[in-house]
């Protein structure tokens, strides 16, 4: 009897791991995309291939994968 909840007692409800994931991704994924930009005119010298800017694309590839997941298990109203 003392382990039983009364009808008016919230449900609570449980945020999806990729959720949280995908926070992170997105996160990160604007941390590096800014760090290119602001090494778009100053490069670090000696790095190879450096006029490719990798990490300023795989900070945008990162927060569109980010927004992706956020989008996509973002908790919707009623479930």
């Amino acid at each position: 009897m003392e382990n039983e909840t009364p009808a008016s007692a919230p449900v609570p409800k449980m945020v999806p791991i990729w959720l949280i994931i995908g926070i992170t991704i997105l996160v990160y994924g604007v941390a590096i995309a800014v760090t290119g930009i602001v090494r778009w005119n100053h490069p670090a010298p000696g790095v190879a291939m450096t006029r490719l800017h990798a990490d300023f694309w795989w900070g945008l590839f990162m927060t569109a994968l980010g927004l992706f997941y956020v989008i996509r298990f973002w908790p919707k109203p009623g479930r």
